[in-house]
């Protein structure tokens, strides 16, 4: 395995630290071959073809094999959209129940400005209010950090002190996913209509993936 590596998001929004995979392009190709009882020993055109056909016909099953883990670091209210992603994902989570050590939040650069024209999404320009609103955010995440600790010392269980702490509060979690599953996370959440913060975290675990699985990666790009 090699050395773990990290990518921290822009917009200061968390990390992706890749821990380790394994298989690659040629372990697609070999896994749609064995219906033939064939096995490529190197990564030939004909090869790259071969993913090309699976990827394009929606012969998933190959790219079930290759198997990719990280580490993630994210806020709340990215990962309940993360985890709405469940077929071909493993996690385990930070647990609050356990977990005393201040929380910390998550603070955009700036806020967006809302799109009238979708049902959801937004314009990659800045709120005119944005510096009152980041100021606003601040102030309320102080309050519910300064409550959540005096539930604590009065010994109030972590497990439900927890519920004070907000949306923007950061998660953590290893988590281990086929590349059929990335794929597919990419093509929904790298959208038009796509939340912003969630397409980094996709875009930020495809640039392992496009290390180990180029011809995979460039199908998809």
């Amino acid at each position: 395995m090699l050395n773990q590596r990290k990518i921290f998001l822009h917009d200061r929004i968390g990390f992706v630290e890749y821990l380790g995979h394994l298989g690659d392009d040629l372990t697609v190709v070999n896994s749609a071959r064995v219906s033939f009882g064939k096995t490529s020993e190197k990564l030939t055109e004909k090869d790259k073809r071969l993913i090309k056909y699976l990827y394009e016909h929606k012969h998933w099953t190959p790219f079930s094999h290759v198997l990719f883990q990280f580490r993630i670091k994210m806020p709340f209210f990215v990962a309940r959209q993360w985890f709405r992603h469940q077929i071909g994902l493993s996690r385990n989570e930070i647990s609050r129940r356990y977990v005393k050590e201040e929380p910390d939040f998550f603070v955009p650069d700036y806020f967006r400005v809302n799109a009238d024209n979708i049902k959801q999404g937004s314009l990659d320009e800045k709120n005119v209010k944005n510096d009152y609103f980041v100021a606003k955010l601040i102030e309320q995440y102080k309050a519910s950090l300064e409550l959540y600790n005096e539930m604590l010392q009065n010994n109030i269980p972590a497990e439900q002190a927890r519920v004070v702490l907000p949306m923007g509060a950061y998660t953590e979690f290893i988590e281990s996913a086929s590349l059929a599953a990335y794929m597919r996370i990419y093509t929904l959440r790298v959208s038009k209509d796509a939340q912003k913060e969630t397409s980094q975290y996709i875009k930020a675990i495809f640039e392992f993936i496009g290390e180990y699985c180029p011809v995979s990666f460039g199908l998809i790009k």
